[in-house]
């Protein structure tokens, strides 16, 4: 079987693209034949994607790609004349351009990573739309009208031998970070910006750490609203874009994940992959893993009284709460599974 990966490449830290990297190093250590069209060059030089077949196609985001279709439409053409068996796609606008050319291969595949809004007349065309939650089927289903049948759960996989990868590349310690060996270390790890709760994530912790001397809060991630720096100090520490969050998963012991709206973040997966506590908050497909407080702990975004009362239990519970977070590994390493993943992606690809 030959596929082809259609998507955007943007930058190193985003969930797609981790989603990305699993998916295609799992795919390709079970000798699947594939290759990736992608706009961002970046893909050439990912560790991750070492042995796949990759080419660049020019597309960008909105509206300009009205400018880019005619062109998109001969590469991936000329891509697709090799006997391809499966073009999946990976956003609205890549899906766009598989499914004009459905005809000339045996079947189209998109994976839905995020709530969108519009265009639902060329929206979710594909033959099988995968999802990484419930929330988002029924998303899907109400506000696009995607026949249920044709929509496929599958949490998103992580392949753990790309963390002995990535770990060689990228090291950090929490003496780099001036953490002393008694201090909690709560981490968020993504954008910075007020979409994703940041401005209210700060408030509570600058107060929360007020009467608690051993607790730091590191914000790993892009800083798109500058002006959240602001609330740096010793107890909070931006760290900027990193390629590799997963460096400072392992130092940490609470993840803390405040957005507003997310379907279900990499972050959550990752961190309780490994074993640490989750705080979140209650949106999109996150309830669908952390149940009450026996794996991890949620309260309403933008709840400042809720997430402050998390903080303080958490941290007068340490040992306690850790037993939650090692509940939620277990379920993790079973839910997102990479072996599991490829095998019900490859009866996706297979199924009539």
């Amino acid at each position: 079987m030959k596929v082809i990966h259609f998507a955007p490449y943007f930058s190193y830290a985003s969930g797609t693209n981790t989603y990305l990297r699993h998916l295609l190093f799992a795919l390709n250590k079970h000798g699947i034949e594939m290759s990736l069209l992608t706009n961002n060059r970046i893909a050439f030089n990912d560790v991750a994607l070492q042995n796949i077949d990759i080419d660049f196609i020019r597309f960008e985001t909105g509206i300009k790609n009205f400018f880019y279709i005619i062109g998109n439409l001969r590469s991936l053409s000329s891509k697709i004349v090799n006997n391809i068996d499966v073009v999946h796609s990976h956003h609205r606008y890549p899906e766009l351009i598989s499914n004009i050319l459905k005809k000339r291969c045996r079947k189209t595949v998109a994976t839905a990573h995020s709530r969108v809004y519009g265009l639902k007349h060329i929206s979710f065309r594909s033959d099988g739309i995968i999802v990484p939650c419930k929330y988002l089927a029924d998303y899907l289903v109400k506000n696009f009208n995607v026949r249920a049948g044709k929509i496929h759960v599958l949490y998103n996989c992580i392949e753990p031998e790309l963390y002995d990868k990535f770990n060689s590349m990228n090291h950090v310690s929490r003496h780099s970070l001036n953490i002393k060996p008694d201090e909690i270390v709560f981490l968020y790890a993504g954008a910075i910006c007020n979409e994703k709760g940041i401005d209210y994530l700060c408030e509570v912790f600058q107060e929360f750490s007020k009467d608690n001397e051993n607790v730091k809060l590191i914000l790993a991630g892009n800083i798109i609203d500058k002006r959240l720096t602001r609330y740096s100090s010793d107890k909070l520490i931006f760290t900027g874009y990193t390629k590799y969050p997963v460096a400072y998963y392992k130092l940490t012991d609470v993840l803390v994940h405040p957005s507003y709206n997310d379907v279900l973040p990499y972050a959550v997966l990752e961190a309780g992959y490994l074993g640490k506590i989750i705080i979140a908050s209650e949106t999109g497909g996150i309830p669908e893993i952390i149940n009450g407080n026996e794996n991890g702990f949620l309260f309403k975004a933008g709840d400042k009284t809720e997430l402050r009362n998390l903080f303080h239990y958490v941290s007068n519970n340490l040992e306690n709460c850790r037993r939650a977070g090692l509940n939620l590994q277990r379920e993790i390493k079973e839910i997102t599974s990479a072996d599991k993943y490829v095998k019900s992606l490859m009866e996706i690809y297979e199924s009539d």
